[in-house]
């Protein structure tokens, strides 16, 4: 009688144990699920958002040609424009000392009648007002204003395929001995831009830039007659 009580209290034991250990399986199984459930919709948002990084990368590449240069790029043509600026600098300065030279010969024509008291006494006045810089009975300041325009448009000429800020124009122009104001500057451009010679960006901000027209450039290359009010030398080659 004992050995059937011992009997069915081991069996009762196992059958516990064996209870124990399958809920405890259960209880794993269903963490398990659980945990794959909140992985998988982990992932799902993990698709979502590389598919959406994905696409911006796609736009970033597709922007970066149109919006951005590459830093070797920009050396390159930084050197580029800063050589054409030099080379434009130098036949500038030929150009004003010609310049000056042909205005002060017409004014010794003007101011020296021969035989004349009235004429001697004129020239020695515009001279010395020339010489003191004060105002000469000539329209400088229109044939400025246009010599203006077209170093403006060699300026431009110079700075392509991109635009040139007006920054930049105007520390050309006062290397010229050209000093213009950042008003002046802008006049000039959207004269320029009235003549379809030229195409001004960033009007709305700070700093404007400027670039030429396929009309401006065959005005520059000589392939093209210059409108008045554009002191563009005479070819001579």
């Amino acid at each position: 009688m004992v050995e059937w009580q011992i009997v069915i209290a081991l069996i009762s034991a196992l059958l516990v144990f064996m209870g124990l250990n399958l809920g405890a399986m259960q209880w794993l199984l269903s963490r398990h699920e659980a945990t794959r459930d909140e992985n998988t919709a982990a992932i799902g948002k993990n698709r979502d958002y590389v598919a959406a990084l994905e696409t911006k990368l796609l736009e970033l590449r597709a922007e970066l040609p149109m919006e951005y240069v590459r830093r070797e790029d920009w050396i390159r043509i930084s050197n580029t424009l800063e050589a054409k600026l030099d080379a434009m600098r130098a036949e500038m300065r030929e150009e004003q000392q010609r310049l000056r030279a042909e205005v002060m010969s017409k004014i010794d024509e003007l101011t020296r009648p021969s035989g004349s008291r009235c004429g001697a006494a004129l020239r020695s006045r515009v001279v010395t007002a020339a010489a003191r810089g004060g105002v000469i009975p000539l329209d400088l300041e229109q044939k400025q204003r246009e010599d203006a325009r077209w170093r403006i448009l060699r300026i431009l000429d110079s700075g392509r395929p991109v635009g040139v800020n007006e920054d930049v124009i105007a520390r050309v122009l006062r290397d010229v001995k050209l000093p213009l104001t950042m008003q002046g500057v802008r006049r000039e451009l959207t004269y320029l831009r009235d003549r379809e010679l030229a195409e001004l960006e960033g009007e709305d901000t700070e700093t404007w830039a400027a670039k030429l027209t396929a009309y401006g450039v065959d005005v520059v290359e000589y392939t093209a007659p210059a409108p008045a009010g554009i002191a563009r030398p005479r070819k001579y080659w």
